[in-house]
């Protein structure tokens, strides 16, 4: 399965959702947002800030972590 290219930011929509969008082209790629009439609690404006901040950063971060395990595994077969 393919997904939009990293890196992701994230930037301020429409009170109080977050817009995640491509970095180099400003496509949108999701929304981050309470569900209006939904039977969850709602969460507040900071919360999904926080959400959204980490999403994004686990996201762009995926690369890495990905390229570090098979670093981790080159070296445990080394030994």
């Amino acid at each position: 399965m393919n997904h939009t290219p990293t890196p992701w930011k994230i930037e301020s929509g429409i009170n109080p959702t977050w817009i995640l969008f491509d970095e180099k082209t400003s496509t949108t790629i999701g929304l981050i947002g309470d569900i209006p009439n939904s039977n969850s609690n709602d969460i507040d404006y900071e919360e999904q800030r926080g959400n959204a901040e980490f999403i994004v950063r686990a996201c762009n971060g995926w690369n890495d972590v990905t390229k570090l395990k098979a670093r981790i595994a080159e070296l445990e077969d080394a030994q």
